[in-house]
This record gives structure tokens, C-alpha cells and sequence, in this order.
């Protein structure tokens, strides 16, 4: 298994600003990716993450700024001499070659002798399993299928870096996770690096090293899906990333252990993240829904006395919509571990308890 290259720099960003007429699409982009390593580019739609792909693959020009690759400017290489492949959502798949011809097509291309095209096609189709599927036409094999064959045949000619561009957004959703496992396996086996380009959450999670958050052109975070999805640097990653509840809070008062807050509805809570303003400054604070526990006895100091407004049972959890005696609005998440969910009634009273170290402090400027 191949493992990430913390050392050698596979794709780097120069304050890349990229303009379409009056329109600016990437604003001033700073990255380093990685060599052998799983990045994704993650946000809404239009967002500018497919822009920043084109301009790495060479299909757009750069408007300011630098494109590197293992060092050297891309700023006057074409893209059919980047040593770089595209994957793309709808497969492009040569409807008249067979699965093997399609995946030994980019091999050929590239002056490699029948022998080695042949050795090669043998070894991508193995991998991906399709060896059984070999002399079929791309119509002749499922959606997922035709993924994989995708995939392999951009891969076959040996990139140093595969581009993917939301590439199993057409597939259902159970082939959908079952081909980000497949994903993530082919990338760590061919050490090729990958960039990924999804708005899906969760697909970025379960697959990468790294994530780029992006909102209107701006890389806004960049880091391991746990240190995004538990310290968000902003609202807008917040938001972006999971459910959240964001609730404006002010600082009550502050110790060597933490900060004490005063929520919306005037409810106090422990927080022991870094709160780096003082005591009367405001903020908001970010509490995930799974980490609240609702009871209906309260079991902790670190309780807020809530009304359940409803629950919604989700099959692994139960999502809970709360309100507290002021009137503030909280959603929780819990594991279906018993019938706990049963055995609380909408109307009835309950406690939402949160421990300090589940909130997270953000200033009002972010």
C-alpha cells in the first residue's frame, strides 16, 4: 500500500485568480497537494472547485497567478502534454472499443509496444475486476461497471495525477458507497495522486486525506475531514460541513479551565475550546447535533431544560428537535442503542446535556 508524500509537493497553487469576463471565479487560491495523495476539493455548486480542476488539467487559463506541477509552471504546457489524467461524471467511455481497447487506449497513445499495452490492460482490469468483462462494449456493462473502467483506463497510462470530477454522482447511492471504498483502494494501490472534486460531504469524509472546503472562489479550509468537520475555522465550513446548530453566545466569564457563556435565551453552558475574546465580547458558538444527549432525567451539570418538539426516527439514529425554556432551538442526534426514543413523548420534558468540550467558539468576524 502506498502511502501520502508529506515531502514532495505533487500540485501547488500561486495566488491563482481565475476571471471569466467581470466574473471572478477562484480568488487569489493558495494549496499545496500532496504526491500519493488523496485531495478533495469540496463545496456547493458553483463554488468554483470544477474551475480550479480545469486550470490544473489545462482546459482553462490561468487569469493571475501560478499552476505548478512537482515544481515546474504549467502556465505554457497544453493539456494533452500535462502528466495528468480526467475522469469525468458521464464516463466518456469510446462506445465502439471494447472495455480492454478503451483502457489500453491511453497506453497506446503513449508509444508502448502491443506486448506492454497488453501486460497493462491485463493488470488495470484485474484490479478493478472487470477481467471477465474484457471484450464487452461499454453499453454491454452496468453504470458501475463502466466507472470502474473508467477509471482504470485514465489511470493505465500512469498519471501522476488523476483529476475527478465528480465521478459517482450518476450512480445510485448504495454503488455510490460502495465505489468510494473501491476508490480509495485503487488510489493507496497505484500511489497516483488524486484530486477529487464533490459536493458530497460525506463522500469526502470517507475518502480522503485531505479536504479543501471552497465558497464563491475562496479556499476557505484545508485539512483532515476530522479537524474540518470538529474545529471548522468559520460559519461558512460549519454550515457546510454536517449538521450543526450555531447559536450566538457572550462571554460570561472566563477561567484557566475554559469560558462560561450566556446563550440567545440567556441559558449559561461550559465551554473548554479557546475563547479568544473577553469576558462581555460576543460570538457563536457550534455544537454538533450528535454530540448533545437528551434525557429525560437530568445525569449532568452541563443540562439546558428543553421541551421535545418532535423525533424523528432514522433507523441507526433518532433525530430530536428541542426547545429550551427561553425559547432557543436545538437539534440533537442519538444512536438508536435501546428504546429510549419510545420512551419520550412529544411535549415532554427533557435535558439536553452537553459537555464543554463538545462547544466550539467562533468569533463574530468569521
Amino acid at each position: 500500500m502506498m502511502s501520502q508524500d508529506q515531502t514532495t509537493v505533487a500540485v501547488e497553487l500561486r495566488h491563482v485568480v481565475k476571471k471569466f469576463g467581470s466574473f471572478t471565479a477562484i480568488r487569489d487560491a493558495h494549496l499545496s497537494i500532496y504526491d500519493n495523495e488523496f485531495f478533495t476539493l469540496l463545496g456547493p455548486s458553483g463554488c468554483g472547485k470544477t474551475t480550479l480542476l480545469r486550470l490544473i488539467a489545462g482546459f482553462e487559463e490561468v487569469t493571475q497567478g501560478q499552476v505548478r506541477l512537482f515544481g515546474k509552471d504549467l502556465q505554457d504546457l497544453p493539456p494533452n502534454r500535462r502528466p495528468v489524467n480526467t475522469v469525468f461524471q458521464n464516463y466518456a467511455l469510446f462506445p465502439h472499443m471494447t472495455i480492454a481497447e478503451n483502457v489500453g487506449f491511453g497506453v497506446r497513445m503513449k508509444g508502448a509496444s502491443q506486448g506492454e499495452m497488453q501486460k497493462t490492460v491485463e493488470r488495470m482490469l484485474e484490479l478493478v475486476r472487470l477481467t471477465d468483462h474484457a471484450h464487452k462494449r461499454p453499453s454491454q456493462l452496468s453504470g458501475g461497471q463502466q466507472q470502474r473502467a473508467a477509471l482504470v483506463r485514465a489511470i493505465a497510462p500512469s498519471p501522476r495525477v488523476l483529476l475527478l470530477d465528480e465521478p459517482l454522482s450518476a450512480l445510485d447511492l448504495k454503488l455510490r458507497q460502495a465505489m468510494r471504498i473501491e476508490l480509495k483502494q485503487l488510489q493507496q494501490e497505484t500511489g497516483i495522486t488524486f484530486i477529487f472534486v464533490t459536493h458530497d460531504q460525506e463522500e469526502a469524509l470517507s475518502m480522503s486525506d485531505r479536504i479543501a472546503v471552497m465558497s464563491d472562489g475562496v479556499i476557505q479550509q484545508v485539512g483532515p475531514g476530522r479537524e474540518i468537520y470538529e474545529h471548522p475555522r468559520n460559519r461558512t465550513v460549519a454550515n457546510f460541513i454536517g449538521e450543526t446548530n450555531l447559536l450566538g453566545a457572550i462571554v460570561h466569564e472566563k477561567s484557566g479551565s475554559g469560558a462560561t457563556l450566556t446563550l440567545e435565551d440567556g441559558s449559561r453552558v461550559m465551554c473548554t475550546d479557546n475563547v479568544p475574546v473577553g469576558v462581555g465580547e460576543s460570538g457563536q458558538v457550534l455544537i454538533r447535533p450528535e454530540k448533545i444527549v437528551v434525557s429525560a432525567t437530568e445525569s449532568s451539570s452541563f443540562g439546558l431544560h428543553c421541551k421535545l418538539a418532535s423525533a424523528v426516527y432514522l433507523g441507526t439514529d433518532t433525530q430530536y428537535v428541542l426547545r429550551t425554556d427561553g425559547g432557543l432551538t436545538l437539534t440533537a442526534r442519538m444512536q438508536n442503542v435501546d428504546d429510549t426514543a419510545m420512551q419520550m413523548s412529544t411535549g415532554s420534558s427533557v435535558v439536553a446535556m452537553i459537555e464543554p468540550a463538545a462547544i466550539r467558539w467562533l468569533a463574530d468576524g468569521d
